[in-house]
């Protein structure tokens, strides 16, 4: 019913169903040969923007004048192209085709060359020609590679995307070398356009992936994406479930491991981060850590991060469920300190615990907002100097601090950020549920939750593969993470065109 409330009753007339044509895109300009009438159109076109610079020049005793924006084109870079093309010792039309782009062939003369000055070119008219020539001589200060900020691991790369997209293909294409990885890119945006880049390796992906993944890029009909939270919203499959349907990552390397088992990436122009599709919910509790380590220290690790799940979502409604309705489940004498601990309370659990969650959540909002050298002292100051007055005060008790203490700590032990952000808003309806119904109301809100998950199928892959529906070969790489040895085949959920990753690599055991 409510997916209904949201839906358009009517279909739009056909010339509203088109996706809207970018600014750009309708530009009419029509260039002559007059030099001066080429520079005043493109000047006009760009609102006679004041960063727009101008500089006639003179080469080869022809009048030119180069025209670009001075706050995205470096000067450095113009005159050394100007210098190489005067200085050359070969015939100068030769050197123009060689050096520089042309726009001779181009139907959409005006679209693209407008497009080019925006990322960074350099347009170089001459008097008595139409079409322009070209250079790139895009600025270069943006931020240079780092270890990734919310992705910490102590063993391997430590390489991290940046906010250039150059950048972040180069170190794909470094660290994962082969002939088979795809780039397709994408203009979005009708007023701001943004690239979006596309990465699968073509002997794995399965092309009705890549055509479905295509196909709701090319209907994005926005004036711009700012973020990949933007991005996200438009080619997801559900968009009313809490539950994250791509995996973000800042590691290099953990996009180069998805894409050899048949995902695909996805990147946007100043965005730190990439999109890995399509992925499963274990997918979020799985770390680089676990494959830089023993498979035993690995799978330990990794039945923790599952074990945090449940505490962060479960615990506080256990404690209200325990409390309001199931005192008989615990032995006498913790029953005697729990009742002692609460017979100051003057209200019920569920809002002695929800005091405390929104206090939690309001220090970790505060934290994030506030200079980085202020944010850990207010973390300090909340948690110890506030937390022990509330207590004193008797407007909650020790044992509800303790728990919720323990859940937010649980909630942070996830891996993914957008799966933690998830989990703790899941236990708010936990701990409603609990207040009314108890233990039921707890073992029905965790029915509810699997049967959520398993409608899930974000790209058509099932959201909890390879558990539901059961494939055995996958749990290798699930609840825990079986030797590498063993890990003979690809996950089968990405339905990849090779489904066999390695074959048998200790022969040599038998020749000893």
């Amino acid at each position: 019913m409510l997916r209904s409330l949201f839906r358009n009753k009517k279909k739009p007339p056909a010339s509203v169903q088109n996706k809207a044509t970018p600014q750009i895109d309708r530009l009419q300009l029509t260039f002559t040969k007059n030099l001066n009438d080429n520079l005043e159109k493109i000047k006009q076109t760009l609102q006679d923007s004041s960063d727009i610079t101008v500089k006639k020049i003179v080469l080869n005793n022809l009048d030119a004048a180069i025209i670009f924006i001075d706050t995205l084109s470096d000067k450095m870079d113009i005159e050394k192209v100007i210098d190489n093309l005067t200085a050359s010792n070969y015939p100068f039309e030769e050197t123009l085709s060689f050096t520089l782009k042309t726009y001779e062939n181009k139907d959409s003369l005006s679209k693209d060359c407008i497009n080019d000055m925006l990322a960074g070119y350099v347009l170089l008219f001459f008097d008595g020609q139409k079409a322009p020539y070209s250079f790139m001589a895009r600025k270069h200060d943006g931020r240079s590679v780092s270890q990734p900020i919310n992705e910490q691991i102590i063993q391997g790369s430590h390489e991290g995307f940046t906010e250039s997209l150059e950048t972040n293909l180069f170190l794909t294409r470094k660290n994962l070398i082969s002939p088979n990885m795809t780039v397709k890119t994408f203009q979005i945006g009708k007023e701001a356009q943004k690239t979006v880049a596309l990465l699968y390796l073509n002997n794995l992906a399965d092309p009705d992936l890549i055509r479905k993944i295509e196909k709701r890029i090319n209907s994005i009909d926005t004036d711009s994406l700012f973020s990949f939270a933007y991005l996200v919203d438009y080619i997801e499959d559900y968009t009313f479930t809490p539950f994250p349907q791509c995996l973000a990552t800042e590691r290099v390397d953990r996009v180069c491991g998805n894409l050899t088992e048949g995902r695909v990436a996805l990147f946007i122009e100043g965005s730190a981060s990439a999109l890995i599709l399509p992925v499963t919910f274990f997918a979020f509790y799985q770390s680089p850590d676990d494959y830089n380590t023993r498979f035993t220290i690995g799978s330990f690790y990794r039945l923790i991060r599952y074990l945090a799940f449940l505490i962060a979502i479960l615990l506080p409604s256990l404690y209200i469920a325990i409390i309001g309705f199931h005192n008989e489940v615990l032995p006498s004498y913790l029953v005697f300190m729990a009742k002692k601990s609460v017979e100051t309370i003057p209200y019920r659990p569920l809002i002695e615990a929800g005091i405390v969650e929104i206090f939690i959540e309001l220090i970790r909002e505060a934290s994030l907002r506030l200079p980085t050298k202020i944010g850990p002292t207010i973390g300090i100051v909340g948690g110890l100097v506030i937390g022990d007055a509330i207590v004193q005060a008797g407007l909650v008790s020790n044992l509800m601090v303790v728990i919720v203490a323990l859940t937010s700590i649980s909630s942070f032990v996830i891996p993914s950020s957008d799966m933690s952000l998830t989990v703790r808003i899941l236990r708010f309806p936990f701990m409603i549920m609990a207040a009314f119904l108890g233990l039921y109301g707890i073992l029905i809100g965790f029915l509810i939750l699997i049967g959520h998950l398993c409608k899930l199928q974000p790209f058509g892959i099932p959201y909890l593969a390879p558990i539901s529906p059961i494939k055995w070969s996958d749990l290798k790489d699930t609840i825990i993470r079986a030797p590498v040895i063993t890990m003979n085949r690809r996950p089968a959920e990405t339905k990849t065109k090779n489904i066999i990753r390695q074959g048998f690599s200790r022969w040599w055991k038998k020749n000893e």
